[in-house]
């Protein structure tokens, strides 16, 4: 399975891959989101735009992943994240998934981070 992507230059003149996925929103809707990727990540991390963009609620509840030296505080949402392969068609990845409560800089939504 080959999941497509993108390569985008950034503001800072650096090119970095990203992914094209739909991620559903708190209303149920699917919204499309080009971010950033680490393909060595080991856990799928959601950014604070994305929350925000989403229409997510922040819980209260909290918990710390690290990942590139830094410890981060996270909460936990369900949602479903809709990846498209070479041949345009989709796989959906149901799921609980970590999501930054701050920003930090460049973070991927594919972010490496170990519990």
């Amino acid at each position: 399975m080959l999941i497509s992507g993108i390569w985008r230059v950034d503001a800072d003149g650096v090119r970095r891959p990203y992914l094209r996925c739909e991620v559903r929103s708190e209303g149920g809707n699917r919204q499309e989101l080009f971010r950033p990727i680490d393909s060595g990540a080991d856990r799928t991390i959601l950014t604070s735009s994305a929350i925000q963009e989403l229409g997510y609620q922040v819980s209260t509840e909290t918990l710390s992943l690290s990942g590139l030296g830094e410890m981060s505080t996270m909460v936990e949402m369900d949602t479903a994240l809709r990846l498209f392969l070479q041949d345009d068609s989709a796989i959906i990845l149901n799921g609980t998934y970590a999501a930054a409560v701050s920003p930090t800089g460049w973070m991927p939504v594919f972010w490496a981070a170990t519990c």
